[in-house]
């Protein structure tokens, strides 16, 4: 089973396209993502608006990050809950062979 740090990568690997492995540290995948947030806010801010509502970072804590970096660590902090969320409450997919991977 992948560790939770992997896991979290690989969320924001395909979420946000970027170029981060398991051998980052977290500091360094949260200064990529600063990075990719920053861009995003010059250049295209509703996508990124956009991208945190999918992800489910609550608004008011959003309002309350004024640095890409803050908004990193929502990112960061968000998708680790949900995958420990998701270890805790495996869905229940008995009697439902479709939705079955």
């Amino acid at each position: 089973m992948m560790d939770q740090k992997s896991a979290v990568t690989q969320l924001i690997q395909r979420d946000f396209d970027l170029a981060v492995s398991d051998s980052f540290s977290e500091e360094e995948i949260l200064r990529v993502l600063a990075r990719r947030i920053e861009l995003l806010l010059s250049r295209n801010p509703e996508d990124l608006f956009q991208l945190m509502y999918r992800l489910d970072i609550s608004e008011v804590k959003l309002a309350n990050a004024f640095t890409p970096e803050a908004m990193a660590q929502l990112v960061w902090d968000r998708q680790l809950e949900k995958i420990k969320s998701r270890a805790d409450f495996p869905p229940d997919l008995s009697g439902e062979q479709e939705l079955k991977w």
